[in-house]
């Protein structure tokens, strides 16, 4: 009874500061969205300009006004090479190694064997990558990698939604560019974002 009390606050107390950020932080988030796609357009800068949204969105859901976006850009740019590799191209290149070994599964046994290991590898990481962005912010990253790990395999009811909301949101937007260009304009990167940080915030 007073676990379900206590949900029940917290679910209430955090619609509450959703529906704050969405209306007086508006602004800010689309300003947040479009310097990440201004910074994403030399593509080397990519990954810290992933990682400075992820910062001003947690900063946002914790009220903190501390860091602006150019600051994180800053503080985390090196660290946000690792977060990257391990939150989009493991399971990028997961998700390619499946699809290759699954095109021998039937000749070669051993074939078999990877493309079961890459699908896993797929679905840990992209579960994993619900929290590792936000848990990379204030932990370093082997460490963030490992609770990351243990909190998307562990906390399906949350990270399953989180990673629909963002991974596959986005993913299926790139598939469509450039007719989804003004979808990321309008805050198609941030504000999905927002919403799996949202989703996970109880366990960051």
């Amino acid at each position: 009874m007073f676990k379900l009390s206590f949900d029940h606050q917290e679910n209430t107390s955090g619609l509450r500061r959703l529906n704050e950020i969405l209306t007086t932080d508006c602004i800010h988030l689309f300003q947040v969205n479009l310097l990440t796609v201004l910074c994403m357009l030399p593509i080397i800068t990519i990954p810290p300009a992933l990682m400075a949204m992820h910062v001003s969105i947690r900063h946002c859901l914790t009220n903190c006004t501390e860091q602006t976006y150019w600051g994180a850009f800053k503080q985390y740019f090196w660290r946000s090479y690792g977060v990257f590799f391990v939150a989009v191209l493991i399971p990028v290149i997961a998700g390619c190694a499946s699809y290759f070994y699954a095109g021998y599964v039937l000749t070669q046994p051993i074939a078999f064997v990877m493309c079961v290991f890459s699908i896993v590898v797929l679905i840990v990481s992209t579960l994993a990558g619900a929290f590792l962005y936000p848990l990379a912010v204030s932990n370093k990253l082997s460490q963030a990698v490992r609770q990351s790990i243990v909190l998307g395999c562990g906390r399906l009811a949350r990270s399953i939604p989180a990673t629909i909301v963002s991974t596959v949101l986005t993913v299926i937007a790139i598939g469509f560019l450039p007719i989804t260009i003004p979808y990321f304009l309008l805050g198609g990167l941030v504000f999905p974002a927002l919403l799996a940080q949202f989703l996970v915030r109880i366990y960051l």
